[in-house]
């Protein structure tokens, strides 16, 4: 990490700012952000979504570090191989130097959010409470410590900083599938872009990891398009079951009548690289992961929030504030 200097952003983004003016309106870079917490939207700007002042500032040694520079770096980098996605609305355009940037950019906006940071601190509170309600005195038991704010905080830098190129390995060999939203639909970002979904749940195990068997994990990268990245036993599989009801359909055989209309506009785009189009009704689905995953806020270009409001009178406990590790 790099010492503070004179000319360290104070207003530090945990969603950076390339991406959020892409669901932005206007020269000024307008946004309406929806806060599930109260159930209100209002109209904002991209420079002050999705920020706090000092986030990514620590103290190491009794001397002031950031981790603020590094992720600009790494935003740079990664700007240019999102802008071309977008130009081209295609991944074929992708070197294999632009689909590592682009693993290493999906896990660092992984990490670096403040959803994961609020984990680490309701995590550590929950073990405490946990060894209380067992008669025993939490900052008396060996290898446990009960955090402060500021521990959290550097706990959480520390991590974003020396773990995101070994879980973007994990991406690297995924299938990745472009998606496009119809004309008259937009697709929104939440405050914790990167949003996972399990085709396969079981219960008594966490659905939600970026190893999982069965996940899909999607990550919105304008009011267009959004990236799926695919578990490669969940592709394999679909490939499978779709050229099974193709050939039977093939030679009149009779099928069941399943609706495999999103299996195939995912399995179509890994096979081609470029972006298809999605229904209405997948725009839905895409935009209500970003609502559910989301930890307080919710960003788009159009004042428009009734699936928000819609899925938290169904569902009050999405504005609770409780969160759900989405790691490995």
């Amino acid at each position: 990490m790099d010492k503070i200097r004179p000319d360290t952003p104070k207003k530090q983004h945990y969603v950076p700012q390339f991406l959020l003016k892409n669901f932005s309106y206007g020269k000024k870079h307008k946004i309406f952000a929806f806060d599930k917490s109260r159930a209100i939207s209002f109209g904002t700007s991209v420079r002050d979504s999705a920020s706090e002042n000092g986030f990514y500032n620590l103290n190491l040694d009794g001397e002031k570090h950031t981790l603020e520079h590094r992720l600009s770096k790494l935003e740079s980098i990664c700007g240019s191989v999102i802008k071309k996605i977008c130009r081209d609305e295609s991944l074929e355009v992708l070197t294999n130097d632009d689909h590592i940037v682009l693993c290493v950019f999906v896990t660092n906006l992984l990490l670096r959010v403040k959803k994961q940071r609020v984990f680490f601190d309701q995590l550590n509170k929950g073990m405490a409470e946990w060894l209380q309600n067992m008669g025993l005195r939490p900052e008396e038991v060996q290898n446990f410590e009960v955090l402060e704010k500021d521990d959290i905080d550097k706990q959480h830098i520390e991590f974003t900083h020396e773990h995101v190129f070994e879980m973007a390995k994990l991406f690297h060999d995924k299938p990745i599938a472009l998606l496009k939203a119809p004309n008259g639909s937009n697709l929104i970002i939440g405050d914790n872009p990167v949003a996972m979904y399990n085709h396969w749940p079981q219960e008594l195990r966490g659905d939600k990891g970026i190893s999982v068997p069965g996940v899909e994990i999607q990550v919105p990268i304008s009011n267009k398009l959004c990236l799926s990245f695919i578990c490669p036993l969940l592709f394999s599989d679909l490939e499978e079951k779709l050229d099974f009801l193709a050939k039977r359909t093939a030679q009149n055989l009779p099928v069941d009548n399943i609706d495999t209309s999103y299996a195939e506009i995912l399995i179509s785009s890994i096979r081609e690289g470029k972006a298809m189009e999605l229904s209405s009704e997948n725009v839905k689905f895409t935009n209500s992961l970003q609502i559910s995953d989301s930890l307080n806020y919710i960003y788009s270009d159009k004042k428009d929030f009734r699936l928000a409001e819609e899925m938290l009178k169904n569902n009050p406990d999405l504005a609770d504030g409780k969160v759900m590790w989405m790691g490995i």
